[in-house]
């Protein structure tokens, strides 16, 4: 789930992914593929030959560097291309309908079903938090700020643009706690995690002062999603998203997930993310052919009543997560060229994301450290939207 990488770190792939444009650019031609990739249901490949290559180079160059699985699903104007390639050995990938761990990318379900809430008018974007989730005890410590209190404070778009101040609730660095966790069979409930949260060293801030990722607040979105719609969580978000898309293979880990869930690893070595770890921020396994439904939905507006809800978050409460990129209301925003989210659990890292010329793409490695999902965002974002 916490999937984003430092300033630094983005500047540095960004500078990658232009490199890596030219360099895709000059070699458009030249580059052939080796094998052909077999695919879950025979379709035709009407993508131009140097498009394949591109993609064939692109993911094989990536996954032999970093040693691990790497599939990609690319979709555009009825036309599909799924590509995929094992780093560990050294192979192509035939199979793409193995579920993978999305991770954050779950943030997008979550925030559509937030936005639905409010076009149906149960509150706003300028809902207290407090209002919503009333409590004499839930937030004690959680938001103090030298002895004041900011809580009450917080609302509803702060939560969904990380801007509300509450410290993330992971209990240490993304390597402790996987060495933590990611063996065993933990479980935990809502208030466990906020007391992580509580416990955090992390620094406060005043709420919407600036953009800290935390996903501490897609808990709470989550408790609020099922406090105004009367529904679990899960079953709110199978009813308003994944029946009406037909998306047949997406689970959630806390409730029903598949036997046949693809390995994730950590540096190489087989880690398992306890899934109530995750929740509303993070729960979702799916199979990039959902997740292409999903995106495409998503971006077209088919999943909002008023299509001026789709328009605000295309433009508004964006906030810079640095070298340009933005997040705002459950959505990554790359130079304006693509619209979509990350994802990172213990396991996995995904990208996902629509691009205005009709591509979509989903993308997902199975090791959790290392940049190689941001920069395939990037060198994809870059290239599909030529």
């Amino acid at each position: 789930m916490k999937q984003f990488p430092s300033f630094v770190k983005l500047f540095t792939y960004a500078f990658f992914a232009l490199s890596f444009g030219l360099f895709m650019t000059a070699c458009k031609g030249n580059v052939e593929t080796t094998e052909e990739t077999s695919i879950v249901e025979p379709v035709e490949y009407p993508f131009p030959d140097a498009t394949i290559a591109v993609i064939d180079s692109l993911v094989r160059e990536k996954a032999e560097l970093g040693g691990f699985r790497m599939i990609l699903e690319i979709s555009k104007d009825s036309m599909v291309l799924r590509y995929g390639y094992d780093g560990r050995a050294h192979a192509p990938i035939t199979d793409f309908s193995i579920p993978v761990e999305i991770g954050s990318a779950t943030k997008m379900f979550t925030a559509t079903s937030v936005l639905q809430l409010i076009e149906e008018g149960k509150f706003t974007l300028e809902t207290p938090l407090t209002t919503l989730l009333p409590s004499d005890t839930l937030y004690n410590g959680l938001l103090e700020i030298n002895g004041v209190n900011y809580i009450d404070s917080v609302q509803v778009k702060h939560l969904l643009n990380h801007t509300s101040g509450l410290p993330d609730y992971f209990p240490g660095t993304d390597e402790e706690v996987v060495e933590k966790y990611g063996k065993g069979d933990a479980t935990f409930t809502t208030n466990d995690l906020l007391s992580f949260s509580k416990q955090s060293p992390k620094e406060r801030f005043v709420p919407d002062s600036r953009f800290e990722y935390s996903n501490t607040n897609y808990m709470f979105l989550g408790q609020i999603i099922e406090k105004v719609s009367g529904q679990t969580y899960t079953d709110y978000i199978q009813e308003h998203i994944l029946n009406p898309l037909g998306m047949t293979h997406t689970y959630f880990g806390t409730v029903d997930p598949p036997s046949n869930t693809a390995v994730g690893h950590s540096k190489n070595e087989v880690v398992h993310m306890p899934y109530s770890m995750a929740g509303p921020a993070g729960d979702i396994i799916s199979i990039p052919d959902d997740m292409i439904l999903f995106i495409d939905a998503w971006y077209q507006g088919k999943l909002f009543k008023n299509p001026e809800t789709m328009t605000m978050i295309k433009s508004e409460y964006y906030n810079g997560m640095g070298s340009g990129i933005l997040y705002g209301l459950g959505a990554i925003n790359i130079f304006d060229k693509s619209w979509g989210h990350a994802g990172q659990t213990f396991g996995f890292q995904t990208y996902v994301a629509a691009i205005p010329n009709g591509t979509r793409f989903m993308v997902s490695i199975d090791d959790s450290f290392g940049g190689g999902i941001w920069s395939a965002a990037l060198d994809l974002t870059g290239y599909l939207s030529q």
